[in-house]
């Protein structure tokens, strides 16, 4: 594989993984109660494990294919005064630094501190994604553009996250309405704290995504024949049709728990896991058009 395919295929997995990371222990530490989020998060320990894994892979294939587009190609791996450049004197440099010191902080943390993890694992996974937005399209303006820039990409990464990383949890909630007479009430209680959140994720996800586009394209009209912007309009429609789903789950579906709970939570289920799927096409598509030139081509 090239350099560019193997930071896109890190870049994936890296993003995945502090998205599930955030806002699957953000769920666990707010929407449920104790006991409940212990359960759940004792049923979601496979896919965090795997997630955990998969921060530290995409890191070092992010860091892998950086050293080899800016040096000869694969044979600059060893180099270390280029490395040293790399981390001292670029943007680039600083945010993979800052991200290999925060994935040590988090496995330290998950591995050895069960008692707050939820809490400790969000604040670490917040500042992952974050720091995302050190270089790159959201580091492109100078000034109190930039500045509005980079603010607006670290909401839409933490919204957008959020947003993504509840359904995991969710779908494991519904599982339980169905299937555990004794967590039927907490399981509603947090069901009906998540579509709360879910609406805040949501709006301020749609906002800052719309803000995002304008302010690195240029407008909000975009050029389908310009790599870029066709498939940051993929992205786009992916992300309405999640909104649509998010919205019947919420007004057409749940009120039906009532009088076809069977039916009502195989339908709920089926639609969150569509969304998960369609939320880790839009991680990809960002995974490949945020190395790309935004703008049509002189």
């Amino acid at each position: 594989m090239s350099p560019e395919q193997i930071l896109i295929v890190s870049r994936f997995a890296f993003d995945s993984a502090a998205l599930l990371l955030w806002g699957g222990h953000v769920f666990l530490w707010i929407v449920l109660t104790d006991p409940l989020s212990a359960r759940l998060e004792r049923r979601l320990a496979p896919l965090y494990d795997l997630a955990i894994t998969a921060l530290i892979l995409g890191l070092a294939g992010k860091w892998a294919a950086t050293i080899a587009l800016i040096g000869n190609g694969w044979s600059d791996l060893g180099h270390v005064s280029l490395i040293r450049d790399i981390l001292l004197d670029t943007r680039t440099g600083l945010q993979l630094g800052i991200q290999m010191a925060l994935t040590l902080a988090l496995l330290v943390t998950y591995g050895l501190s069960k008692a707050r993890r939820p809490q400790s694992v969000s604040l670490l996974a917040a500042l992952l994604l974050a720091s995302m937005a050190i270089s790159g399209h959201a580091a492109m303006h100078d000034g109190l553009l930039g500045t509005l820039l980079s603010a607006s990409m670290v909401l839409h990464i933490l919204a957008a996250s959020a947003w993504l990383g509840f359904l995991p949890p969710v779908v494991v909630l519904l599982e339980k309405l169905a299937s555990s007479p004794r967590d039927r009430d907490e399981s509603m209680e947090g069901l009906i704290r998540f579509s709360t959140l879910g609406h805040v994720a949501v709006a301020v996800t749609l906002i800052t995504g719309t803000l995002n586009s304008w302010l690195i394209v240029g407008t909000l009209w975009l050029r389908l024949d310009v790599p870029y912007q066709r498939l940051l309009a993929v992205k786009i429609l992916l992300a309405l049709v999640m909104t649509g789903l998010a919205i019947l789950n919420r007004y057409r579906f749940v009120p039906r728990l009532k009088t076809s709970p069977d039916k009502a939570l195989h339908t709920i289920r089926s639609a969150t896991l569509a969304a998960i799927a369609l939320g880790l096409g839009a991680i990809a598509l960002v995974a490949a058009f945020g190395i790309m030139d935004p703008t049509p081509y002189a």
